[in-house]
């Protein structure tokens, strides 16, 4: 799978903006966030990159090609923005 969203919750201030999202997308394929103004399609892809603003809490297992996203620091996540995403 090369991106993977599971049991994906973004949360500010012990308030959910993203309650438990999953999402599978195989490679080569495509997909459309549909939701209502608000509903957080925004922030979970943003949250792919790890864009999101520092007081948005983000947990849960984010996969991109099996490197762990939300693992990444510095001159790591600086390169997988780059030359992955």
């Amino acid at each position: 799978m090369p991106l993977i969203a599971e049991s994906l919750s973004i949360s500010t201030y012990g308030s959910f903006l993203v309650k438990e999202a999953f999402l599978e997308v195989e490679r080569g394929r495509r997909v459309a966030l549909v939701g209502e103004s608000g509903s957080g399609k925004s922030l979970t892809a943003l949250s792919f990159l790890r864009l999101l603003p520092e007081n948005l809490k983000i947990s849960g297992r984010l996969e991109v090609d099996g490197i762990d996203v939300l693992s990444l620091r510095g001159k790591a996540l600086r390169n997988f923005r780059w030359k992955k995403v």
